[in-house]
């Protein structure tokens, strides 16, 4: 197994270095224990010309302080094989405003 690079760490968040492969995008991904599933900015997957599919029912997105998220509804997600620290896997993107 290789070693993951710490990029930033601080009280709320842990940050590494990650590869998108379906484009070999370089970016450096969140790790947030406390997040209810894998979420992507949808300006980040639009400038990267990612691969959206649209959800067959819209989802409510609310922040950690209980307001509802600046881009409304989630209404969208993006299907990436992401390589960080060694490991590969596929995942699915709900896409939002971070």
């Amino acid at each position: 197994m290789a070693t993951v690079t710490i990029a930033t760490i601080n009280a709320n968040s842990l940050q590494i270095d990650c590869s998108l492969k379906q484009k070999t995008i370089g970016t450096k991904a969140l790790i947030d224990s406390g997040a209810t599933d894998n979420f992507m900015d949808t300006k980040f997957a639009i400038r990267h010309r990612l691969p959206l599919q649209k959800l067959p029912t819209p989802i409510t997105c609310k922040n950690v302080d209980g307001t509802t998220n600046k881009n409304g509804k989630i209404t969208h997600c993006t299907y990436q094989r992401i390589d960080a620290g060694g490991q590969n896997r596929f995942t699915k993107f709900l896409l939002t405003g971070l």
